[in-house]
This record gives C-alpha cells, structure tokens and sequence, in this order.
C-alpha cells in the first residue's frame, strides 16, 4: 500500500489543506472541483472530490477559511482529494486519443501494465514563469538500468511515438 508512503508524521497528523506533504505532494489534497489529475499512485487519472455539502462541516474538519459547507468526503476527514475515474493500468495495450477537449491535439493516451499517469504543462510561453494548466494522461513508460550499478536507472517515457529519457 503506497498511500502517504514517506510523507512522514504530517501527513497522518496535520491538517490536509496545510500540512508540507498533502499540500506538496501531487495527488494529495486538491481544492478545485473540475480539477482533473493524476491521482497519489499514479496509476490513474481522477476528479478532486470537494464539494459543498448540504450542511456545515464541524469546525475540525472545516478546510477552506470562510466556507463552512466544503470539503471532501467524511470518511477522510472532509479533506478534497483525487478519486481515481480513468485507470492507466486498465486496458493491457489499449491506446486512445486524449478525452476531449484538449490542448495538445492528437494525443494518445497508452493503457496496460506499462502505463502511469504524467502531468504536463500547457500554454508556457517565453517569459512567463508559470505554465498556465497541468493536464493528465495515461503514457507508457519503463525504469531501465543505465549500467552494471544497482542504483542507476532511468525513466523512458512515450509521448506522440517518441520515448524520452527523464
């Protein structure tokens, strides 16, 4: 089970919406509701579940100042996270185009045992500092040794048929 791995004391006992590893950590704590990213595991891709409930929150679990009424599900403390929709791993050798709309036309999505969700940016032009969106999808990849060193490896992934090494 890889949810919260090495994320440290925090992550169990602070407040989701403020403590380092929920906050920091892509997949964790999410407060925009048509948000669509990678989940904690990255074997999918999924919506923030916060939401406004129907009555007010009680205080200790109220995550969002001046909001009484949003949060995430109860059984996790009302903290918003990604609920996985869209598995990676699904479908062993399945591609597909990108759900639609999306900014970057033609891309295909790769499904099966050798797939991961990976965030990208979009829209970074010259001069600015900050891409204006993160967007999900479903790529090949694989961790290859780089040589006889135990601790060497690299990652290869797919995108638009070619494979790059991060």
């Amino acid at each position: 089970w890889g949810y919260g791995k090495n994320l440290g004391c925090d992550f169990v006992n602070g407040r989701c919406e403020s403590a380092t590893p929920w906050v920091s950590t892509p997949g964790y704590f999410c407060d925009d509701g048509n948000a669509i990213r990678c989940e904690a595991s990255l074997l999918s891709k999924g919506k923030c579940n916060v939401r406004n409930h129907t009555s007010a929150i009680p205080v200790q679990f109220q995550r969002f100042s001046g909001n009484t009424t949003k949060g995430g599900s109860d059984s996790r403390d009302y903290c918003p996270i990604i609920s996985a929709d869209d598995y990676c791993t699904e479908t062993t050798g399945q591609t597909r185009l990108h759900g639609t709309p999306h900014p970057v036309a033609g891309l295909t999505e790769h499904f099966g045992s050798d797939s991961r969700c990976f965030e990208y940016h979009v829209g970074v032009t010259a001069g600015q500092a900050e891409p204006t969106s993160k967007i999900p999808a479903c790529l090949q990849f694989s961790c290859d040794k780089t040589d006889s060193n135990p601790d060497n490896w690299s990652l290869k992934v797919t995108v638009f048929g070619f494979t790059l090494t991060c």
